[in-house]
Parts: structure tokens; sequence; C-alpha cells
């Protein structure tokens, strides 16, 4: 395992992502644990990875998982951040005695994904990846939800709008599959409010409302364009609440332009029920929480960025 000096223990290995393994340190003078993601800068450092730390350094909020520095080693970048012990939605949901689980339950976790989605786009990011796995679960009692991975994250404030088409399929909103060419641009806002409804169905349902992860890249492909077409619509999970089932349904709005934003869901009642204080981002009073440990300064940021990023020219 790769050493990060004197300060950092090596404990296990948490993973292993798309751009690199994920380990769990004890940073020593803390005594906290954290989560370090490892790039190999042979392979060289590209825009998927810089676009993740900068966009993840810049946000600051309860429901999304905190940087901490950047530390270079001899052949690594080492991204260091907040250590959340509880596993991922995925798993949560899963190992339920149900295999779901009750809409309080969801609702509870719905508020968190949403109070920080809000924030991500306040900010001016939009994270393009939202997915059962990409969201964490703290061990804590009541348990939090906290969104991570931002290796597909796009800025509107230093990088071009998103043409790509990025993300898990389960997850992904139509009309980023069926834009018709790879030029086109589409609303990231919008999209990420589809997958966020794909997380609610899920967490409800113990299944995907549309793609199963069984289904291979043309059988999916399919489904959505007949949902973008209109040929077949959205069926919601038995045993919820008529409110929910309308939620959903203004989610599962093929149409972007038609679909209910993040400020609308904010203010209905069935998403208003029991929202905990510290997630009403429309709250003059919310409380505000110090962050849990301090973070990299700016200009030692930048500085490791200088080192790692290609030069122009």
């Amino acid at each position: 395992m790769e050493d990060l000096g004197p300060d950092w223990l090596p404990q296990k290995e948490l993973g292993e992502g798309a751009f690199g393994h994920v380990h769990l340190f004890l940073h020593k003078p803390s005594n906290l644990n954290f989560a370090v993601k490892f790039v190999d800068r042979k392979k060289g450092i590209d825009k998927t990875v810089h676009a993740e730390i900068v966009n993840h350094k810049a946000l600051q909020h309860e429901s999304i998982t905190r940087f901490k520095e950047l530390i270079l080693t001899p052949t690594k970048l080492a991204i260091v951040m907040e250590y959340v012990g509880g596993g991922d939605l995925f798993s949560y949901v899963t190992t339920s005695p149900k295999r779901k689980l009750p809409e309080a339950v969801s609702r509870y976790f719905f508020q968190q994904l949403v109070s920080g989605l809000d924030y991500m786009q306040s900010q001016g990011v939009c994270h393009r990846d939202i997915k059962l796995e990409n969201t964490l679960v703290s061990g804590t009692t009541p348990p939090v939800l906290k969104l991570c991975d931002f290796g597909y994250s796009k800025s509107q404030t230093w990088q071009s709008n998103p043409h790509s088409t990025v993300g898990t399929l389960a997850c992904i909103a139509p009309e980023v599959l069926c834009k018709p060419y790879d030029t086109s641009s589409y609303d990231a806002k919008a999209a990420d409010m589809w997958s966020c409804g794909v997380l609610l169905h899920a967490m409800l349902a113990g299944a995907f409302p549309f793609c199963s992860p069984a289904d291979n890249d043309q059988r999916a492909l399919h489904k959505m364009k007949l949902l973008w077409e209109g040929k077949t619509s959205y069926t919601p999970p038995s045993g919820v609440s008529v409110e929910c089932v309308e939620l959903l349904g203004r989610i599962f709005t093929a149409q972007p332009q038609n679909r209910i934003t993040l400020g609308e869901i904010q203010n209905l009642k069935w998403f208003r029920t029991n929202l905990p204080k510290e997630f009403d981002n429309l709250a003059e009073d919310k409380p505000q929480k110090p962050p849990p440990f301090p973070q990299q300064s700016t200009e030692e940021f930048e500085a490791i960025l200088q080192q790692i990023l290609p030069q122009e020219g």
C-alpha cells in the first residue's frame, strides 16, 4: 500500500473505481479515518480527475462527502476525503429485511439527497452520475446520506456545457441517451433530477423503474427510447402514498423542460413531512454545522494542481 508519510497509517482497501483504488487510512494527529483514492500519475491526470478534485473541493454540505486534501507521492496522486463507514445505499437497501425501505425511511434519505443536490446546483455543479453506489450511508444513528464520486461532475463556471453520454444506464435520464447526436448539449440539472427519482423508486420498490442491471446496453437503450417517444410510461411501486406516486410521476417526465425541479419538490407537503431542519434548504434558521476537519489551503491545493496537470504550450 502507498506510503503517505508519518502522519498516515494504512488500514485496508475499500474498493476499486474506474479511476483508481480507494484505501482506508488513519490520520494519526486527528485520530480520524479517511478514504484515500490513489490515481496513477504515470497515466496522467486527465480532465475527469481534474474536474473531480476541483468540483469536490468547492462543495461543503452535510449531504456531500467532504474533501480534505491532495497528497503527492512519487507515483500517485492521493485524494483524501471523508470516510463514510456505513457502506453505500445499494447495500443498505438490499440488506434490509424486505430488500426495500419503508416510505418514511425512503423519504428521509430522499430529503437528504435533494438537500445536497440543491446545494450543489446552487454552486453551479451538476453530478451526472447519481446512483445507489454513489450515495454513502453513515454508520451513525440516525444515518446520514452523502453523495460521493464527482468524476463526471460539471461546473457551469469553468467547464463547457454537458454533451457526453455519461452515467449508469439504470439511472440515466432518457434525454441523455436519446439526444440526436453526441454534440447536443442537455440540461444536466434536469438529468440529475431524473436520477434522484430512480433512487427514490429503488428504495421504495427494491428494484429499478425502467432498466435493470441485467439489461444489456441495446435493451436498455430500447427501453429509454420508448419512454422518450411516449410509447411507454412509468409504473409506480405499490403500497406507497398518493402524494409520493404523484411526485414520482412528475420526476419521470420524459421531456426535461416539463420535469419537476428541486425547488418545486422542496415546497411539496410530502417532502416537508418530518423534514430535519439541517436538510431544509428553505429554512431561514437552518443550523450550520462546523466542518468535521480542516481542509487543505487553497494555495497548497493550487500548487499541487500545477505539478500534476499537463502544461499548455
